[in-house]
């Protein structure tokens, strides 16, 4: 009884490392025609403040359906995410709150669980 939290996360952290293959990206068959599509997400692309070269190279990198689908409405297309380490961060208050009583948890989890019953 003294062993299973420890092979219970051994058995855990077995299962996420060989289980990484499972959430490989998935590639595209083939990429988007040369169309009036692929243009206009280049161009919407090159707006948002993307190099001439990458937004072209992100557009060519697109299926047809994918091109299409943001070619109808191409504000569709948005910057999101920031630079966590320059000194900006998308977490608002309550999510720090609820990370540190997560952390709070697992800590007296394992106080209960490995510490008092060895």
């Amino acid at each position: 009884m003294r062993r299973f939290p420890s092979r219970l996360l051994g058995a855990l952290f077995a299962a996420t490392l060989f289980s990484a293959p499972l959430r490989a990206d998935v590639i595209p068959t083939r990429y988007a025609s040369d169309s009036g599509a692929q243009a206009k997400v280049e161009s919407r692309l090159a707006e948002l403040g993307f190099a001439a070269e990458d937004a072209r190279l992100k557009a060519a990198r697109l299926g047809d359906a994918e091109a299409s689908y943001f070619a109808q409405a191409p504000e569709r297309l948005q910057l999101v995410g920031q630079e966590i380490w320059g000194g900006q961060s998308d977490n608002l208050w309550w999510e720090w709150v609820l990370g540190f009583v997560a952390l709070a948890g697992v800590g007296f989890g394992y106080y209960i669980f490995a510490i008092r019953n060895d």
